[in-house]
């Protein structure tokens, strides 16, 4: 509990950094402190990649707008969060409503989904139709930015990283082609060479190039989607993108 001890933005940075690895913090309480939009930034990318915090409470911390839309976009990547209270805060109704409707919701398809694990086994829950549903979530929603996809999900498109579907080669690693027939969508996933021990290394250039691309929009550029940061030794870094069937512009 760390209320009201008047922690800045940059205190917030240096909190968010030490967390991003943490695997037992559950509950974070932040109320009435001077984090403003900058630490709720900072806050929101610690949630892009952790998964233990459930609760975060952001009480009277002159929020405005630009962090709740920081929030709601890492709300949507996080599947570990279900409370986030922002009492107190500068940010419009209806954001904060949104903000809220999501985590109810997400609460709501817990509870089935816990009815439902009394029927099955974890080890029957697929991992593809859930990186599914958090691409269509992402490709649904234009504000938001690429969104957590299982790693289960990336070898599927890609058909395990097959040579059919390798189409360059470079320094940072290799580049595949992916389609998932169901949806009907064509992707490129830029596959990192760097696994672990260098699996630091593999995590820094994907969140550099998620932060230059997550807000760009362009016709003519493929939009980043969806991300994966490499967990074990037999896993890649990735980054994923979804692309038109218009062929290369040497056609046109």
């Amino acid at each position: 509990d760390l209320r009201d001890n008047s922690i800045t933005c940059k205190g917030t940075s240096a909190l968010a950094s030490a967390l991003r690895h943490n695997v037992s913090l559950s509950k974070l309480v932040l109320h009435e402190n001077k984090i403003a939009d900058e630490g709720t930034k900072s806050l929101a990318q610690l949630l892009n990649v952790n998964r233990t915090i459930s609760e975060l409470y952001l009480c009277s911390n002159n929020i405005s707008d630009e962090g709740g839309e920081a929030l709601l976009r890492a709300t949507y990547s996080n599947d570990s969060l279900f409370v986030l209270d922002l009492r107190g805060n500068a940010i419009r109704a209806s954001l904060e409503n949104k903000i809220r409707g999501l985590l109810r919701a997400k609460r709501e398809q817990t509870i089935s989904f816990i009815g439902d694990l009394s029927r099955v086994s974890s080890s029957n829950i697929d991992p593809v139709k859930k990186g599914r549903t958090s691409l269509v979530n992402a490709l649904s929603l234009p504000d938001l930015g690429p969104v957590l996809i299982s790693h289960q999900y990336i070898e599927f498109v890609t058909d395990n990283f097959s040579d059919e579907n390798l189409i360059a080669e470079a320094s940072f690693g290799r580049v595949f082609r992916g389609k998932d027939t169901d949806l009907g969508l064509n992707f490129v996933v830029k596959a990192f060479s760097c696994t672990q021990p260098d699996a630091r290394g593999a995590h820094s250039i994907v969140e550099k190039e998620m932060k230059a691309l997550r807000g760009f929009r362009h016709s003519n550029v493929a939009r980043l989607s969806g991300y994966y940061l490499g967990k074990k030794s037999d896993e890649v870094s990735c980054l994923m993108y979804a692309v038109g069937s218009e062929g290369s512009l040497q056609e046109w």
